[in-house]
């Protein structure tokens, strides 16, 4: 596999690796959902990330003792807690989905002066100071990382500036408790960096409503339209982000689901948002699919 993004090369449903990294995924995310609700209660799991599920992936956190939900729907299922009791990799990660979630409440309070975000912050406040008081370092890192990632939207930066501003501010997060290697790192932007990027597309007609900050929105234009008309420019920012990711250097580095990832996952989706999908039902009905039809495979 090449360094660069290759976008569209496969069809991920017809891939039986695809199908297998989707399910080896279906543990962390229901692992990353019963540390949540361990650590930070019960309504805390309602605030469950898949992109934080998917950076406990990329750290190959420990699912030996994961048990996974069955149907298709992750936060009905309470089952076990032995798999996360006690083990604090798994808690940091709970911590780091409701502090990122804290900021975009912050974000939209500050942007819109929202008073559901507020009612939503009030709500979850408890778990959240916790949170902050388990992981302090981890705190400090993300909020200072969306203060910086303001002031560039405010000085209307381009997409791969804020972008980076996002990547960096994620993985020295997560380098504030976790030993991440130099692969871990570049995986880690370049996807953390897809993350931010594929939500500023989803939001677009969003913003352009709202008249808030998007680096993509342009001016009178329709989402569709300015998909039509920028398109090469698009691909050229996915393969300046994803270039050189795999450096292949790493005897313990998982390049196999990397590869999956990069080469099957992240095209499929962003195809879909292209197409005018909705970003949040895409990754509601990856996750109920292959809950349903491939919960048993092994990895």
């Amino acid at each position: 596999m090449g360094n660069k993004y290759m976008f569209g090369y496969f069809n991920p449903r017809n891939s039986r690796s695809f199908l297998k990294i989707r399910s080896k995924f279906k543990k962390f995310y229901c692992t990353t959902c019963k540390s949540i609700q361990y650590n930070y209660g019960y309504i805390s799991k309602a605030l469950l990330s898949y992109d934080v599920a998917l950076l406990s992936m990329l750290l190959d956190l420990d699912t030996s003792r994961a048990k996974f939900c069955y149907i298709p729907c992750p936060y009905c299922y309470c089952g076990s807690f032995k798999n996360v009791k006690n083990d604090n990799d798994w808690k940091a990660i709970a911590a780091l989905n409701l502090l990122i979630f804290t900021e975009k409440l912050n974000d939209d309070i500050l942007d819109e002066k929202s008073w559901v975000a507020k009612i939503i912050l009030k709500l979850y406040s408890i778990p959240i100071n916790r949170a902050v008081k388990d992981f302090p370092a981890m705190a400090k890192e993300i909020s200072e990382g969306y203060l910086r990632i303001v002031k560039n939207e405010n000085q209307n930066a381009d997409a791969i500036t804020i972008a980076n501003d996002f990547s960096q501010m994620i993985c020295k997060s997560l380098s504030s408790y976790f030993s991440i290697s130099e692969q871990q790192k570049k995986i880690i932007l370049a996807i953390s960096s897809w993350i931010y990027l594929i939500d500023a597309l989803d939001d677009y007609d969003k913003d352009v409503r709202k008249k808030r900050f998007n680096p993509f929105v342009t001016a009178g234009m329709p989402f569709k339209k300015y998909i039509y008309s920028h398109w090469e420019n698009i691909i050229e920012i996915f393969d300046e982000i994803f270039e050189n990711c795999l450096t292949y250097d790493d005897d313990n580095f998982d390049y196999y689901t990397a590869e999956v990832l990069l080469n099957q996952y992240i095209p499929d989706v962003t195809q879909k948002i292209f197409n005018s999908k909705s970003l949040a039902v895409v990754r509601l009905k990856e996750t109920w699919y292959y809950c349903r039809l491939y919960p048993r495979s092994k990895e």
